[in-house]
């Protein structure tokens, strides 16, 4: 009796299996299919984080770094990082504040890039800030991409 009912419960795990497999997180893919650089000028005093939303809520945020204040950075923002279909959404959390900001979901693709425009004023309020995407494609090792995005 014991080995008949594991065989029946061995039976049920395996016919399940198959089903399970799409409740696992699998990353999004940009329409292009690999990573996309982001682009980021902090116009404003504070430091700021920059994450990633892959999903609704702050919950399921990727950090891509930290850009300091009055500088520039670029990150490379992975295809799992992105929502379904190539979307991109960032949130922004200015250091030694409570300002914060989440900017509308923009489509990305592989071969441009995001550019993200950081302005707070010095309660650190980022209401002012906007993410945008370029036409022009981005090349590997471009260390003027900053350029494509008309800064």
């Amino acid at each position: 009796m014991f080995s008949v009912r594991r065989l029946v419960a061995a039976a049920l795990l395996l016919a399940a299996l198959p089903g399970m497999s799409g409740c696992g997180r699998r990353g999004s893919q940009a329409p292009g299919g690999g990573a996309v650089a982001l682009l980021v000028r902090n116009n404003a005093f504070p430091d700021v984080n920059v994450y990633s939303l892959a999903t609704a809520g702050v919950d399921s945020r990727t950090r891509l770094g930290t850009v300091t204040g009055h500088s520039n950075a670029q990150f490379t923002v992975d295809a799992t990082a992105l929502r379904p279909g190539g979307v991109l959404v960032v949130y922004l959390h200015a250091i030694g504040s409570a300002g914060s900001w989440i900017s509308p979901a923009v489509m990305v693709d592989a071969t441009q890039a995001a550019c993200l425009d950081i302005y707070a004023n010095p309660d650190g309020d980022l209401s002012r800030t906007s993410l945008y995407t370029t036409v022009a494609p981005i090349a590997a090792g471009d260390t003027l991409g900053s350029r494509r995005c008309g800064w």
